[in-house]
């Protein structure tokens, strides 16, 4: 669980406040999601359920990033559909992360 609060401080770190709508903070979020994958994966899980969760986060954190890179380039390109597109891969990724860290902290709880 580590990576995963690591993962959230960091991008929200480098996009507080007016960092928000600058593109290059906006993509120092998506290159600390990436790192999360990257760490998340190299960790060694033997619980089968966790190994579960340990998946979740991978994909979570790689959507997340390739969303945000998506928006970036849309926005750039002033291309509104594509960056609504890529603001809804963001939500779902971001929705669905927290689903993950509910059942994982009920999983672990031993609720």
């Amino acid at each position: 669980m580590e990576v995963a609060n690591r993962a959230v401080s960091e991008a929200k770190s480098v996009t507080k406040g007016e960092k928000a709508n600058d593109p290059k903070s906006v993509m120092q979020a998506a290159d600390a999601m990436e790192k999360a994958s990257r760490a998340m994966e190299a960790i060694d899980v033997k619980d089968e359920k966790l190994q579960d969760y340990q998946a979740g986060f991978i994909n979570v954190y790689r959507d997340t990033s390739k969303a945000t890179r998506n928006f970036i380039a849309a926005s750039q390109k002033n291309d509104r559909s594509a960056a609504e597109a890529a603001r809804l891969g963001v939500q779902q990724a971001t929705t669905l992360e927290k689903q993950i860290v509910a059942d994982f902290n009920t999983y672990c709880s031993g609720s």
